[in-house]
């Protein structure tokens, strides 16, 4: 459970600028499946389970790397961070 100080980081986060960019996986640019937008926030997401979240064991779970279209808001997940390209 997220705590209001958890969620003040993350709407902190979410308005900050200079976390949008470029990125690239495989050599390939990232591009919006949506839109085609070019520019991403980039954050961290928890990949929960039920049995961890029963057991109140979330934080044993992995987390991926999730890119957020900056244009259309289309969020793209991936288990492999892509780079950002500078």
């Amino acid at each position: 459970m997220s705590s209001s100080k958890d969620l003040d980081r993350d709407v902190k986060r979410s308005n900050d600028d200079s976390n949008i960019g470029q990125y690239s996986l495989d050599g390939k640019p990232v591009r919006c499946p949506h839109c085609n937008g070019a520019h991403f926030k980039s954050d961290e997401a928890q990949l929960n389970t039920a049995f961890a979240t029963l057991l109140d064991l979330d934080w044993t779970n992995k987390s991926a790397t999730i890119l957020i279209c900056n244009s259309c808001s289309q969020i793209q997940w991936f288990g492999t961070r892509p780079s950002r390209i500078p």
